[in-house]
């Protein structure tokens, strides 16, 4: 999950050219450990914090070379039950460790986290490169938008839309619209288009209301009759409402970033799937069936359906995820995919900023971690401190 320039790299997030890491959360050019968080130029270390270039560490104290891996060879990361018990030793040893207030780095002026290169973005997300952007999320190259979700590449004047992208300009509440289109209006998926409004699925077209062919003239006559009816009725401005959507809310990434029950979902008007789950012949196998060590697991576990012991859902692991497991001596997973993303979604705070105080000293910052967080947030000044 937002990985770059990275390989061999198993339950990783928010890491950057990194190799053979596990395990690991917000690391830069760390190599051959597991168990990281927040840490820059390491190698082998194990379930260390907050670390910049250093080697044979554990829990932040440094080993010599021959202690570091006499240590390390007493956990074996091939067996899902000693990665869990390791799991939980480096969760609650993180929970000892100050925390940076925001990832955000060779930026100015910006507000959010997980921020790069960036100038002047406010309550944003997971930015590159980007200028002048309010309440953003998932974007690369972007200049001069405001509440927008994905994805950038030189798009510039976009409002309320998403998934806009390659060399496009002046988007406004649409979705999926590319590769050098303008100046559309409620459009969904259009390419290489421009004067456009209500349109779906157009590509190369200008001057269309809802997918009919207007003249120039009577295109600009026309919509500004159909804005000031939208204005009227409160809709001008608005993204598409749910009712269009042909997804639940719980199958959506909404529920990813903004979870609701399915009370709550129905109190709103909002769809939500139920679907029954579906009756498989094949006798699933449980957690307890799946062998705990992956040297202990053959391929004709790949014939087989395990039940996700989260979920309940049923999901087969493939003969290229096997032989990585194997390759890599990583233990067979007992969650499916879907489970596996959430529990790594759930590792990241919400996309929500707090006013909190640096523990150290005592500054104003904008964090993600909430008020309830009793863990230590450190300002920028304060962090970089640790390592000098």
């Amino acid at each position: 999950m937002f990985l770059q320039k990275s390989e061999l790299c198993y339950e990783c997030i928010g890491c950057a050219r990194c190799w053979d890491l596990r395990y690991s959360q917000d690391c830069t050019d760390c190599t051959t450990s597991a168990f990281l968080f927040c840490c820059v130029g390491c190698s082998n270390c194990f379930s260390c914090a907050n670390l910049v270039k250093r080697e044979y560490c554990i829990n932040n104290v440094q080993h010599s070379k021959e202690m570091y891996f006499e240590e390390r060879a007493k956990i074996d990361l091939a067996s899902r039950s000693a990665v869990r018990q390791a799991t939980r030793a480096f969760e609650d040893f993180l929970l000892t460790q100050p925390r940076r207030f925001a990832q955000i780095q060779r930026s100015e002026n910006c507000s959010g986290d997980y921020i790069l290169d960036s100038k002047d973005c406010a309550y944003c997300f997971n930015l590159r490169e980007c200028r002048d952007l309010r309440y953003a999320d998932i974007v690369h190259r972007a200049t001069d938008c405001m509440d927008l979700s994905a994805f950038g590449v030189g798009i510039e004047l976009v409002y309320n839309s998403t998934s806009i992208g390659v060399h496009s300009s002046r988007i406004y509440c649409s979705y999926a619209c590319v590769l050098n289109s303008s100046d559309l209006f409620y459009c969904d998926e259009c390419r290489q288009s421009t004067n456009c409004f209500g349109c779906i699925s157009l590509k190369r077209s200008s001057y269309c209301i809802l997918n009919k062919q207007y003249s120039q003239d009577d295109y600009y006559n026309l919509v500004p009759q159909i804005i000031a009816h939208l204005q009227e009725t409160g809709e001008w401005g608005e993204f598409f409402p749910f009712a269009l959507s042909s997804f639940g809310y719980n199958e959506s990434v909404a529920q990813e970033k903004f979870p609701l029950t399915e009370e709550e979902a129905r109190k709103r008007n909002l769809p939500w799937y139920t679907g029954e789950a579906k009756q498989h012949s094949h006798l699933m196998q449980e957690e307890r069936d799946v062998p705990d060590s992956i040297g202990a697991a053959d391929e004709r576990i790949t014939e087989q359906l395990i039940q996700c012991s989260t979920s309940g859902k049923a999901f087969r692991i493939s003969k290229a995820e096997y032989a990585f497991y194997r390759k890599n001596r990583i233990p067979l997973p007992t969650r499916c995919a879907d489970a596996r993303y959430l529990a790594r979604e759930s590792r990241r705070n919400a996309e929500h900023l707090w006013e909190r105080q640096c523990a150290e000293t005592g500054e104003a910052i904008l964090t993600t971690y909430a008020p309830d967080f009793e863990g230590r947030v450190l300002g920028e000044r304060a962090f970089l401190k640790l390592n000098d």
